[in-house]
Order: C-alpha cells, then sequence, then structure tokens
C-alpha cells in the first residue's frame, strides 16, 4: 500500500477511514504520518486474531506434526 497516497485519500475524505494490520515498513523507521489521522486505525498484528483462527492453526499444526512423525507428506513443511 502507497502510505503516502493513503494518507491524501483519508484526509481529503476520499475514504471515510481504514484499519491495517502491517504497515509499508516493518519495523517504521520513523512515526508514520498516518498515526495522526483518526480515521487510520492499526492493530499490532493481532487483526487476524480470533477464537477461530486459533483454533484452525493449532488443528493445522497438530496435523503437520502427527504426519511428519508417520512419515507422510506435510503440505505445511516449510523447509523439507
Amino acid at each position: 500500500m502507497d502510505e503516502n497516497a493513503l494518507y491524501d485519500a483519508l484526509k481529503n475524505g476520499s475514504l471515510a477511514g481504514v484499519a491495517f494490520d502491517v504497515l509499508e515498513i516493518e519495523p517504521p523507521k520513523e512515526r508514520p504520518r498516518l498515526f495522526e489521522l483518526d480515521n487510520f486505525i492499526v492493530t499490532s498484528h493481532s487483526g487476524g486474531n480470533s477464537v477461530e483462527s486459533i483454533r484452525l492453526t493449532a488443528n493445522v499444526a497438530a496435523h503437520n506434526v502427527i504426519a511428519v512423525l508417520e512419515g507422510l507428506p506435510c503440505e505445511n513443511i516449510l523447509n523439507p
């Protein structure tokens, strides 16, 4: 996302508001201008946290461990 263009759109009312879970540069080298705006919300990488997503993550992790221990293919292996 072009944060400068987003800032302009929020400032001039082209967008009513926006909520982000991540920023263009992380960690930011300096405080982003977007933080000055009342119609910009940023979370601390917790936007996707819900009971459902946490359960699903745990379920996938458990299935991956079982697959590896049983010598079966693991769909979500990062570094085979």
